[in-house]
């Protein structure tokens, strides 16, 4: 069957519409003709740059085989990083010396072709990423001309190479594990901080969201902070270890300040919380100034706020602190501890409008939680270093730190000697309820126990008191105790009425223990608060009798115990009790013991009586007294007295053996 042609009109011609002409897809040949661009100017960037603008090849269409001219002087075979068949340049990036010198000309070159065609930008980023991916396929060498390529990038902030680009790719699992990666990122950060700093550095590391991941680039057997160290220590990059190092500390003190928080808030027992946070110390070996800095960060996120009521605020970080105080307690050891809190106090208060005016109440109740001590609080305020806020704080602070030296003047009231002195230092007049608390969280705190010297020693190492200058008075040095003991009374054990006293009377009279014992010494066993106005003490006195036959039985052991009761309100002592305990000695010293001190109690009330006697009858004789002073005819500025008359020495001679008669017969009927 014949087909016949379909008529057609004379003289036209059908043309194709331009939107539906179609150019064959060849990478080969613009690849060549960029190649022929190359070797026509001999490698001359600046010439290369001048003629591509000028060409009239489709960049838009074969970008990316554009930037594969550019690094590899060819194109790529696919799936490869070897160049395909076709022309090729011995001008590429891979052709370049492994020197930045070599290859900054091609960088330059790279950001003088974007600026005149933008749209490659893409294309410089997507083959950038495929090469990155690729790295086992480069030699050694290779990827060491990639790494200075990028770093130089970076520096001269080549357009079209975001940090993500160039770190995100590198975590492939398999290139981690050969160790590629980390010779690459090696290579890449020792050449970029040639001309930059660590801070840029990081900067890079943040926006490529690798700032925290450092040990992501180590292979996963070698994934540990030693090993990176090891690692960059030995590459020259000593600094980018101690910034790992500080990475690692603040995301550990993060978490540490996170489970803390969490604790709080959920109230759990302090105990439990304080064994936590140990284990978590010991774990991350952080220094103690760091951890208290986070504890008090953790104590204090874990308040509920108000927003406007200033007096819940306050009250809420009071009681936060009340309750938490045991564990503020267990790391401020020390006074550098103690500072670094009232400073981190001192921020956040200066940081936070609504705790300014709390800032004294908070010193104030670590220092009655015995957080704080007396000597931290004094040097804080007199020589504190930080200034944010201080001169607010300081004045807030003022009437507190006014009673804190006010009382410290009569902290010569309460001393006591080392475990091993060889003397009697329990001889003072009554503390307040202040000073006895405070020498409590200064010298007996729940982690040690150590002993203080009063300054009434002026500051000396002298702890030993001879025998013969061992009285209360001349331990004291004439301090003045009487104004803080206005109604003190002593019972001690036996209760017996030979000697009783009020005020500081007391604190006048020699001591037995010196006058009847041989090198006393003196170990404190407890010093502890019963009560918010008890205070007991527990020590012994130990030393060898004077008498022979005492002596020949050992040594006599007094084990006492001191009970203080104290007005609350006013801080001052008002019942004293003491229980002597000799049962720890032999009978004969045991004897000894109560037998010599009810003479010496005697002895020592026929004295008293006899001052009071003298104090009666002068009160009488005043006026007469007052006759027999005169003036030194010699010198009228100058008195004498005349000696008493005969008449008085006879009444007073009777008087003492009325005395001596007394205590006689009192003896017979006690003994």
């Amino acid at each position: 069957m014949s087909s016949k042609e379909k008529p057609t009109l004379g003289g036209t011609r059908i043309k194709n519409r331009k939107r539906n002409i179609t150019t064959p897809f060849d990478p080969t040949a613009f690849s060549d003709a960029v190649v022929v661009i190359y070797l026509d100017n001999a490698g001359d960037l600046d010439l290369v740059a001048k003629n591509i603008e000028s060409s009239d090849l489709n960049f838009s269409r074969y970008g990316d085989i554009f930037f594969e001219v550019v690094f590899i002087g060819g194109r790529t075979q696919t799936g490869s990083v070897k160049s395909d068949e076709g022309e090729r340049h011995p001008y590429s990036i891979i052709d370049c010396e492994p020197k930045r010198e070599s290859i900054l000309p091609s960088v330059v070159y790279i950001q003088k072709i974007l600026r005149r065609k933008p749209f490659l930008i893409k294309n410089l980023e997507n083959v950038t990423r495929r090469f990155l991916q690729s790295l086992e396929l480069f030699e050694e060498n290779e990827r060491k001309k990639l790494a200075i390529f990028t770093s130089l990038a970076f520096s001269q902030k080549l357009s079209g190479l975001p940090a993500e680009t160039v770190f995100q790719p590198l975590l492939k699992d398999n290139l981690v594990a050969k160790g590629i990666v980390l010779t690459f990122v090696t290579d890449f950060f020792n050449e970029y901080l040639v001309e930059n700093s660590l801070d840029d550095l990081i900067a890079i590391l943040r926006r490529g969201k690798m700032e925290d991941k450092l040990l992501d680039f180590l292979p996963p057997t070698k994934r540990t902070t030693e090993s990176f160290a090891e690692h960059f220590n030995n590459a020259g990059l000593t600094a980018l270890v101690e910034y790992n190092d500080k990475k690692i500390f603040e995301v550990k003190l993060k978490e540490i300040k996170a489970v803390l928080t969490s604790q709080v808030t959920e109230e759990i027992d302090v105990d439990e919380v304080i064994e936590a946070v140990k284990q978590q110390v010991k774990d991350a070996k952080l220094p103690e100034i760091e951890v208290v800095r986070v504890i008090w960060d953790g104590i204090m996120d874990a308040v509920q706020w108000s927003g406007k009521n200033q007096q819940q605020n306050s009250n809420s970080v009071l009681r936060q602190v009340k309750t938490w105080a045991p564990l503020l307690n267990t790391f401020c050891s020390n006074g550098k501890m103690e500072m670094e809190l009232m400073y981190k106090v001192q921020m956040q208060c200066y940081e936070d409008a609504k705790l300014m005016k709390v800032f004294p109440e908070v010193v104030r109740s670590l220092y009655e939680l015995d957080v704080l001590a007396e000597d931290t609080i004094l040097r804080w305020y007199h020589k504190g270093s930080n200034t944010k806020g201080r001169q607010t704080f300081v004045k807030g602070l003022e009437p507190f730190v006014n009673w804190l030296e006010e009382a410290e003047e009569e902290e010569g009231l309460l001393f006591f000697t080392p475990m091993t002195t060889s003397s009697f230092l329990l001889s003072a007049s009554p503390p307040s309820a202040a000073l006895l608390g405070r020498f409590l969280r200064r010298s007996w705190s729940s982690s040690k126990i150590h002993y203080r010297l009063s300054r009434v020693l002026n500051s000396s190492s002298r702890t030993e008191v001879s025998i013969d200058t061992s009285e209360a008075d001349k331990l004291v040095d004439k301090i003045d105790f009487g104004e803080l003991c206005n109604e003190f009374e002593c019972t001690s054990s036996p209760q017996d009425t030979i000697r009783s006293f009020t005020g500081r009377e007391k604190y006048k009279r020699p001591m037995w223990i010196t006058k009847e014992l041989e090198n006393p010494t003196v170990t404190i066993q407890e010093m502890v608060m019963l009560s918010t106005s008890v205070l007991r003490i527990r020590w012994t006195v130990k030393g060898k009798p004077k008498s022979f036959l005492a002596a020949l039985s050992g040594d006599l052991i007094i084990k006492v115990k001191s009970e203080f009761t104290l007005n609350q309100i006013s801080g001052q002592v008002i019942e004293h009790e003491e229980s002597w305990d000799s049962s720890s000695s032999s009978p004969i010293a045991q004897a000894y013991f109560w037998t010599s001190r009810r003479i010496f109690a005697a002895s020592e009330s026929a004295k008293d009586l006899v001052d009071t006697t003298k104090d009666i009858t002068a009160s009488f004789n005043t006026r007469k007294e007052d006759t027999e002073i005169y003036r030194d005819p010699s010198d009228p500025t100058k008195y004498f007295q005349r000696d008493d008359s005969l008449e008085r020495d006879v009444y007073q001679i009777a008087l003492f053996l009325a005395i001596v008669y007394f205590v006689v017969q009192f003896l017979k009927n006690t003994l």
